[in-house]
């Protein structure tokens, strides 16, 4: 699964964050928590947005695609959501992993 860059305006800023297609939908992935014995790290959470407002940039300097729309900030929070936000779909603590950067099995 590659791993990929979207920038996205949160708080008045455009930040970059990770993505990843997963089950034929694109997903941010604002954090990471790694687990260095198992030598992977996995999603804290991840927010699906090819169904918001984003365009392709493919070839940019700040990523493959840019969302035109600011998110709800405590999205990026690294704490459990306390209440559903509507609109937007995400999954809190998916099971993907991915190998560690300079780990001899990346995926």
């Amino acid at each position: 699964m590659k791993i990929f860059k979207v920038a996205v305006p949160v708080l008045g800023n455009v930040e970059s964050f990770d993505a990843i297609e997963y089950e034929g939908k694109l997903w941010l992935v604002p954090h990471w928590i790694d687990n260095l014995t198992r030598k992977e790290t996995r999603p804290f959470r991840i927010i699906r947005f090819d169904n918001l407002a984003h365009q392709s940039t493919k070839g940019e300097a700040w990523g493959d695609f840019v969302l035109t729309h600011p998110l709800p900030p405590a999205l990026f929070e690294m704490k459990p959501l306390e209440q559903q936000i509507v609109g937007i779909e995400y999954l809190e603590a998916p099971d993907i992993p991915f190998a560690l950067p300079g780990s001899r099995d990346r995926s």
